[in-house]
């Protein structure tokens, strides 16, 4: 049996896997990082204040305002992680934004222990349209305000009413940061 691919398919497949573990690289590891840089600073001031020391609580209150609005934003860009509902909605935004047939949209809340800084929601989604409302659907779901990881990404051309058209099914993780108790005494009791 012999299989003929499409070199554009092809490279489209890879432009877009490509950019989406490149927006992954770029944009939420260094995030994590900060986050544990941030942790870090506070542990190390912590103990400066235990000790005694007035600069660490200085330095603490001058910081802050800083680590509220960054906390801030990691909990907001985890929100669809913790919400299956509003995730749902969001996919489904997305894809009809985008012109495209739904055939599945299945969501997956892994509840993970209490000590554990990362939640993730599983979710796969089948979806049905043109090559280029494909690509732009994996372009407006790499701009949401989310940590969405890419877990396995397959296109399957098929023809719609003779129209070329393709199957995609997308696996993905969507994350959420469970903040150290130091940073969320900070935030305070409202959050």
């Amino acid at each position: 049996m012999s299989v003929t691919i499409d070199r554009d398919l092809l490279m489209q497949v890879v432009v877009v896997v490509g950019s989406c573990l490149g927006g992954w690289v770029l944009l939420v590891e260094p995030r994590v990082e900060k986050l544990h840089a941030i942790e870090a600073q506070i542990i190390e001031d912590r103990s400066k204040v235990s000790a005694g020391s007035h600069v660490g609580v200085i330095r603490i209150a001058e910081y802050a305002p800083k680590l509220h609005a960054r906390a801030d934003k990691v909990d907001a860009k985890g929100q669809p992680a913790r919400d299956s509902a509003g995730l749902y909605g969001m996919m489904m935004s997305l894809a009809q934004g985008n012109n495209l047939k739904v055939r599945n949209i299945q969501p997956r809340v892994e509840r993970g222990k209490a000590d554990e800084r990362v939640s993730r929601t599983q979710v796969d989604v089948i979806v049905e349209g043109t090559f280029e409302r494909l690509a732009s659907f994996l372009s407006a779901l790499d701009g949401v305000g989310a940590y969405i990881r890419m877990q396995s990404l397959r296109i399957t051309p098929t023809d719609v009413g003779g129209e070329h058209a393709a199957v995609m099914q997308l696996g993905c993780e969507v994350l959420s940061f469970r903040l150290p108790d130091e940073v969320t005494a900070i935030r305070g009791s409202d959050k």
